[in-house]
């Protein structure tokens, strides 16, 4: 079993581009190597797809790694710094899931 890091909720609105397209979804937990994404429309962003999000400042490249439904999971293409990750934590909880 691989090992995967604990990853901290989040409630941070994201851009997501996407080759020609730009989408508006909500990142609900992150953790420095990924993140989940939710209100993605079902048809968009199929496993494999390259992205770039844009939040709180910053602006990450990523690649989309398994979908369902609305929902999207991502890893980073560059582990976060410590601020990033820090910037994308937003419920106020330190508690890993």
């Amino acid at each position: 079993m691989r090992y995967r890091p604990h990853r901290w909720p989040s409630r941070t609105p994201v851009k997501i581009k996407a080759g020609d397209g730009e989408f508006s979804a909500l990142l609900i937990d992150v953790n420095r190597e990924g993140a989940r994404l939710r209100g993605l429309p079902e048809d968009a962003l199929q496993p494999g797809a390259s992205v770039a999000l844009a939040t709180s400042g910053l602006r990450l490249n990523a690649q989309i790694r398994w979908k369902k439904d609305e929902t999207a999971g991502l890893s980073f293409a560059a582990p976060l710094a410590r601020s990033a990750l820090a910037r994308l934590r937003k419920t106020g909880t330190s508690r890993p899931l």
